[in-house]
């Protein structure tokens, strides 16, 4: 069996969640990735493809992998190395986030900081399905996203 030497790097440590995240049902984080259908690309699978490439791509110890893409899979083509502070700001959603519900709409609303304590709200739409709801909250966070 080839060794690597990496088990106790940091490195080796997103690996592995991220693979917990995706393949491993009883991981806490995986309703939110591999129920959802969030893969891990088959060239990742191995250890040593993943740090190839991330070494490659500008991984360092400041920062973490980010999905381009919050609805696509681990893959080259998708992921990149970015801040924790960004990263933040691009937290997964759940379904709903964003999104109100009366008696004949769904309404779209995103609160952002813009100040210490001070937050402003973003009207997005208002929409009779669910799905038109999600796609207009997305665009509005990205749209928002691009302000800062």
């Amino acid at each position: 069996m080839y060794k690597h030497g990496m088990t106790e790097t940091r490195i080796y440590r997103i690996w592995c969640h991220m693979k917990g995240r995706c393949l491993c049902k009883t991981n806490p984080k995986y309703p939110r990735y591999g129920e959802r259908g969030i893969k891990i690309c088959s060239e990742w699978l191995d250890f040593m493809t993943f740090y190839d490439w991330a070494i490659n791509n500008g991984y360092a110890e400041n920062l973490t992998i980010d999905r381009i893409d919050n609805d696509g899979n681990y893959s080259p083509q998708n992921c990149r190395w970015i801040s924790m502070e960004e990263n933040n700001k691009n937290k997964s959603l759940r379904p709903d986030h964003g999104i109100f519900r009366n008696a004949s709409s769904f309404i779209v609303y995103i609160n952002r900081k813009v100040g210490n304590k001070k937050y402003k709200s973003y009207y997005g739409g208002s929409f009779r399905q669910l799905n038109d709801a999600v796609v207009a909250r997305n665009n509005l966070i990205k749209l928002l996203s691009n302000e800062r």
